[in-house]
């Protein structure tokens, strides 16, 4: 008889036991990610695993359980054998010749966990800017006809309906299309990559000299001034 994770993996299937806990599931295996707040379905679901294109969540029905109730895995995957009857053998810590437990080596990654880890980066890059230029789009469109364009407004005009697609289109894709993807789009993708690290370090910034302004309210001393070259364009 298998341990508990082996049971519950062989013997469950991630997608259905995501619908049994009451998550609509489309029939391409699309639904919204319960672990932040998605509007529009960015969690994608099959027979072993789930991975959240929108905040990244990944793993399979074990980790799903874990993070759905916030359990630990070993307590996850207890609640799915209880919940779904899945018979196991206590798990028995390997133990050295001298009875001290024997720590497991870390394993290094599989091609598959290779291969998440580059969609959530391609779709992540590429959402985080287009939600950016929906943004940009409304806040520097112009106020009267004779108002010179901002160039965050043209960047938006010129990126968003490229961006909805290739999102749209990673979304709908199998995992051959979205390698094509991949490829087609690679340049897009650093693209989009250097313009949201460009906006870390705006932020970083922003936040640094809004809590020296409220440190020199509080103690009445005079902050230096940031120096021109921690500004970023944009």
């Amino acid at each position: 008889m298998m341990n508990v994770f082996d049971a519950v993996k062989a013997e469950l299937n991630t997608k259905q036991v995501v619908e049994s806990y009451g998550i609509a599931v489309r029939h391409n295996g699309m639904c919204c990610c319960p672990f932040h707040g998605d509007k529009n379905p960015s969690m994608k679901v099959d027979e072993k695993r789930f991975h959240c294109f929108g905040c990244g969540e990944d793993g399979d029905v074990i980790q799903f359980a874990a993070r759905y109730f916030d359990l630990s895995r070993y307590d996850a995957a207890k609640k799915l054998a209880e919940d779904f009857g899945v018979a196991y053998e206590k798990w028995k810590p390997e133990r050295d010749e001298k009875g001290k437990m024997v720590q497991p080596k870390p394993r290094p990654k599989s091609p598959e966990q290779i291969y998440r880890e580059k969609e959530h980066h391609f779709y992540r890059e590429i959402s985080d800017h287009y939600h950016r230029l929906k943004d940009w789009k409304e806040q520097y469109k112009p106020k009267t006809v004779d108002e010179a364009w901002d160039e965050r407004f043209i960047e938006a005009l010129k990126y968003i309906p490229q961006l909805e697609y290739i999102m749209d289109s990673f979304l709908e894709a199998d995992r051959d299309g979205r390698t094509q993807l991949f490829q087609a789009f690679s340049k897009t993708e650093q693209f989009c990559e250097q313009r949201n690290a460009e906006a870390r370090k705006e932020s970083s910034v922003l936040a640094r000299l809004h809590n020296a302004d409220i440190n020199q309210q509080s103690t009445g001393k005079t902050i230096p001034k940031a120096r021109k070259t921690d500004a970023i364009a944009i």
